[in-house]
């Protein structure tokens, strides 16, 4: 199970805090980030010395958007503390509660043609460490594995950097995700290649170590998971690296290959004359989406994409079969 975080409360809301946050996990929510988001919320109350009435001029101040903070921060930061106020209201009391009034535009990302893939793939396993630092060296093999796991499953980058060892099923061919968006713990299942690839992975990371880690994708630290970060840079730099940077509309992302995976799922659905109305519900609980609604947007931008980013066959056998540890 992913690890429970706790913050100390010191405001006079802190004991309602804590009782709200204890109740949302009780109900089976981690709920790590709107716990570090109230714990800035108690900062807040202290700071400003407040009694315990919630009222709108001292909420709608906490709601003030900061300097560099974006639609989807200043969201993050509403709903919880919006939330909190409900959880309150619930009991009788005359609390204000905040409202979100933010339109969270949707970026366009770009889709990964399969030219592109193959090429960014190539660059991807031909990364050498300079320095021959056995650490960098391990590293550049785990690359390899989590773009492709990300590319041929649709997992999103955090979910699949957090997975556990333990939560690799090689019997069963599947995998537990549990620090998901949304804290939506979810199991997916692995074809042939991608448990062979799993399976020589974990090998090599044990022959690497001398040990078992506890993460799929160890960092530099092998205790702690590969930041978000670093595969990031290793994605951006290797792109950069292709005959295809900088003649993009939108430079692709880690999340590409998720946005890649989607389409070519719902284009080979379309190419067997499946019915989508059926289909759909099958990838919005794969992705781990929350509503059809999210599910009908990739949907929307594919109809708009699909004639420049699909050909007739499929990315992922020039991905797969090539697949080695060196």
């Amino acid at each position: 199970m992913p690890k429970i975080i706790k913050y100390e409360y010191n405001s006079v809301l802190a004991p309602y805090i804590a009782s709200f946050i204890e109740e949302k996990r009780a109900l089976g929510f981690i709920y790590n980030n709107e716990a570090g988001i109230l714990k800035r919320f108690d900062d807040y109350w202290k700071a400003g010395g407040f009694d315990a009435r919630l009222t709108q001029e001292r909420l709608m101040a906490w709601c003030v958007r900061r300097d560099t903070e974006g639609n989807k921060s200043l969201s993050n930061r509403i709903v919880a503390v919006s939330q909190f106020c409900k959880y309150l209201s619930s009991f009788g009391k005359d609390i204000y509660i905040p409202h979100l009034d933010i339109r969270i535009e949707k970026p366009v990302i770009h889709v990964l043609s399969i030219s592109e893939t193959r090429e960014l793939f190539s660059v991807i396993d031909s990364y050498r460490p300079v320095n021959h630092d056995p650490a960098c060296i391990r590293m550049a093999e785990s690359y390899r594995v989590i773009f492709r796991l990300i590319l041929c499953l649709g997992t999103r980058l955090n979910e699949t950097r957090m997975i556990r060892i333990e939560d690799v099923d090689l019997d069963k061919a599947s995998i537990r995700l549990l620090e998901t968006k949304g804290q939506k713990q979810r199991l997916i299942y692995l074809n042939y290649d991608l448990k062979k690839l799993l399976s020589d992975h974990i090998c090599h990371l044990k022959a690497a170590l001398g040990y078992q880690p506890e993460w799929l994708f160890p960092g530099y630290n092998p205790d702690q998971p590969v930041s978000k970060g670093t595969v990031d840079k290793r994605f951006r730099i290797s792109w950069g690296l292709t005959s295809f940077a900088g003649k993009t509309e939108k430079d692709p992302t880690v999340h590409s290959l998720r946005w890649t995976f989607i389409m070519q799922r719902i284009m080979q659905w379309h190419k067997e004359g499946a019915d989508m109305n059926a289909m759909l519900p099958y990838l919005l609980k794969h992705l781990g989406h929350r509503t059809l609604d999210e599910t009908y947007y990739y949907f929307k931008l594919i109809q708009e994409k699909a004639a420049d980013a699909m050909a007739n066959d499929m990315t992922a056998r020039y991905v797969i079969p090539e697949v080695g540890i060196r």
